[in-house]
């Protein structure tokens, strides 16, 4: 199984929020969250068969690729003929192709770059938005998609949160100088983000305290500039800090969406 565990807490945190409705969960809303999870794992099996490891390719992967395929192709098929919409099948070969782009970069190298990695999450954040057409059996409503921007913009942002504290230690632990040059970037996306989304909950008609589900991890990416931990965080360590964030992001935006 997939150990992206960032890559996991966006396709949870997408899917939930597309679920987030007060329509009843039915079979075809089901079957379409079986067909994103099993695309994502089918994901996983195909990028270890296109970038073996110097052990050679796993064992397995063949009969994984096949059975995450297999469940990915027939609940999307099933989700399709329940919802009696065509544009499922579309949002489906959407999905297909934006898991073909993603392989590309793998297979490039370009997976782990910050780009590639932006790209990615915007990917599979964009299940969101996927997910509420097919529980509203329509185009998805405002606050799905303000939803989805919200999201998107937190999983980007984790990208540089995540590279700062584990790929910058030295700068760091270094002085000022040293930290604002590699966590400036970073801090002001943040920044411009949190702007963005007061901006954007206006425009749609929402309440702008929903933005105040991106202040806590703005102002982390900003606090670990100024008073950074007095030792490197174990990149373990690295990963509970994230998972923290994305609950209270979850759980404010929940609290302010209607």
């Amino acid at each position: 199984m997939p150990k992206k565990h960032g890559a996991w807490a966006a396709l949870a945190t997408a899917l939930l929020l597309g679920l987030w409705s007060k329509a009843a969960l039915r079979v075809e809303v089901l079957l379409f969250v079986v067909a994103a999870v099993a695309a994502f794992v089918l994901h996983h099996y195909l990028g270890l068969w296109l970038r073996p490891r110097a052990g050679g390719r796993p064992s397995g992967v063949p009969v994984g690729a096949l059975g995450a395929g297999a469940v990915a192709m027939l609940a999307g098929f099933g989700a399709a003929f329940l919802s009696q919409r065509s544009a499922v099948l579309w949002i489906c070969g959407a999905g297909a192709a934006l898991v073909g782009l993603s392989l590309a970069m793998e297979r490039l190298r370009l997976d782990r770059t910050l780009w590639g990695e932006i790209v990615g999450m915007v990917g599979l954040t964009l299940t969101l938005p996927a997910t509420a057409y097919v529980v509203a059996r329509g185009p998805p409503s405002v606050e799905a998609w303000l939803a989805w921007a919200y999201a998107a913009m937190f999983f980007c942002g984790s990208v540089f949160r995540v590279r700062l504290l584990v790929r910058e230690r030295k700068a760091l632990a270094a002085g000022l100088r040293a930290r604002l040059l590699a966590g400036s970037p970073g801090a002001l996306v943040h920044l411009l983000m949190l702007a963005a989304a007061a901006w954007l909950a206006t425009r749609a008609g929402v309440t702008w305290l929903a933005a105040a589900s991106l202040v806590p991890t703005v102002l982390f990416a900003v606090v670990v500039l100024v008073r950074p931990p007095s030792r490197p965080i174990p990149i373990r360590h690295v990963g509970y800090l994230e998972l923290g964030e994305n609950v209270v992001f979850l759980l404010i935006l929940l609290a302010f969406l209607p």
